[in-house]
This record gives C-alpha cells, structure tokens and sequence, in this order.
C-alpha cells in the first residue's frame, strides 16, 4: 500500500491543527500553508515537499478557497478532508478565544478583514457580540459555498468532519 496524502482543509479557528496534531507521533509528516499564496513557486514546492516525502504518509493543512488551486496542487491521488463548523455558537467561541490570546488567525477572507480588525480593536471593551455574530455567519456561509463547490469540482469525494 502506498503512502498517503491528506489535504485538511477548512475555514480559521474551525479545528485544523488540532485534527493534524494528532497524527503528529504517528510518523506522519504535517505541512502548514498558514496563507501562503498558491502560485507556481509554491506548487512547486508543495511537490518537493511531497516527493521528499514520497515514503511516508503526508499531511498538507490549508485554507484554500480556490478549487483549481487545490487541482494545482494534487495531480495524484489524495484524501480529502474538510473540517466544517457544526456549531455556530461554539464556533463562535474558538473565534473569540483566539482573539482574546492574540493566537494569529490565518485565513480570514479579505472581505471580512475590516471587520475582524474592528471585533479585534473592540474587544478590550467587551463590545464584540453583534460583531462577532455577524462574522461567525459570514464565515459559515462563506464555508458553506466554499464546501458546495470543492464537493462538485472533486465529485463528492471529501470527508467532511463538523467539528
């Protein structure tokens, strides 16, 4: 049996390094792109990664809203997971929390930035909870047709996990 490439794939703060980190101590190698822009350099290098890999199982952790990106970057073969948000509320808590400890949130769409800056200015003043609600949907929604589309472009073949 060959090895394994796993693509996790998924919104900020939904779970994915938790998911990856689990498979840390099982010999198995975890490369993060942390919003790395995907352009011929980087695929590139992605492939590196993968052929210096080639013996092991590989994990790629991302959030790639492009579905021609990730075809750029997996010409073979490979497992895809999707980790979507079950809970809005609690969804919504791993938000704040990771606001609250300065963690560095990678991947927010651009459209949303502004408004992220705005919860991440306020929060000190404990004034967030209409803006934070309304980022936690626009976050969903835009997962929710991210997820629609990556479902069609690789024939349904993603293993979602609601986290």
């Amino acid at each position: 049996m060959s090895p394994s490439i796993i693509f996790v794939n998924g919104p900020p703060c939904v779970g994915k390094t938790y998911f990856t980190n689990k498979f840390k101590n099982e010999s198995i190698s975890v490369m993060e792109l942390n919003n790395q822009p995907i352009n011929d350099r980087r695929i590139a290098y992605i492939h590196k990664y993968f052929k210096s890999n080639e013996h092991t199982s590989a994990i790629l952790k991302a959030n790639i809203s492009d579905g021609a990106d990730i075809s750029k970057i997996f010409s073979k073969n490979f497992t895809y997971v999707f980790i979507y948000p079950n809970s809005a509320r609690a969804y919504k808590e791993r938000l704040l929390n990771a606001i609250k400890t300065n963690k560095k949130i990678n991947g927010i769409p651009d459209d949303l930035v502004d408004l992220f800056n705005e919860i991440k200015q306020k929060e000190a003043l404990g004034d967030v909870d209409d803006l934070l609600t309304e980022l936690t949907t626009k976050i969903i929604n835009n997962t929710r047709l991210i997820y629609d589309d990556h479902l069609k472009l690789f024939n349904n073949k993603i293993l979602l996990i609601l986290n």
